[in-house]
């Protein structure tokens, strides 16, 4: 049987990035909720591909690392197939979006565990596995060098657990000439957020 699913998008005047990624999103959900086995997405060939793109793939993530019967997990279908006009625009946009998508999954996937399973221990260790291959530099601040930093509010915080608190740099270095430096700073909260 095939089917198709709409979605609308509202006036096209006030149309921007976020309402086609949403959009894109229900899209995915309708197909899910279908049971599809196979999709194809007309892209649109604008400023708005690439969010076409990731809310369609993110629309379909879901957490179903401990659930034990088939049908509590999340139906993913067999294939999903991105079609447009002008091939060169869409697969670049699909390139960048694939990539997003892959590292919001993983932040997801984090957030989703249950504190039993990430701990400051653990996440290093994931953050290590990530970081591998990458090109990344990886540099864990321990108890030690947290109390030398007088980092004294994190390191109270983590006096509650018998696993000691970390900080995480991550460097990455480009070949060649740098033109600007980027400072993102975040933190993985594997408790309590308070």
């Amino acid at each position: 049987v095939r089917m198709l699913v709409v979605t609308g998008l509202g006036q096209s005047d006030a149309l921007d990035t976020e309402k086609v990624h949403l959009a894109a999103a229900s899209a995915a959900k309708a197909c899910q909720a279908l049971k599809a086995k196979a999709i194809a997405c007309e892209v649109p060939l604008d400023e708005h591909a690439q969010a076409f793109v990731e809310g369609t793939l993110l629309g379909f993530y879901g957490f179903d690392k401990y659930r034990s019967s088939k049908d509590a997990k999340t139906h993913m279908p067999a294939s999903v197939s991105f079609c447009a006009e002008n091939l060169g625009p869409a697969r670049k946009a699909a390139a960048r979006a694939e990539i997003v998508t892959e590292a919001v999954s993983t932040a997801r996937d984090l957030v989703n565990e249950p504190a039993a399973a990430i701990n400051p221990a653990s996440y290093v260790k994931e953050i290590r596995s990530l970081a591998r291959g990458t090109g990344l530099k990886v540099k864990v601040f321990e108890q030690r060098e947290l109390k030398q930093m007088k980092m004294g509010a994190l390191l109270a915080v983590g006096v509650g657990s018998d696993i000691t608190p970390r900080v995480v740099q991550m460097v990455h270095k480009p070949k060649g000439r740098v033109r600007r430096r980027v400072a993102l700073v975040g933190k993985g909260v594997t408790f309590d957020a308070g």
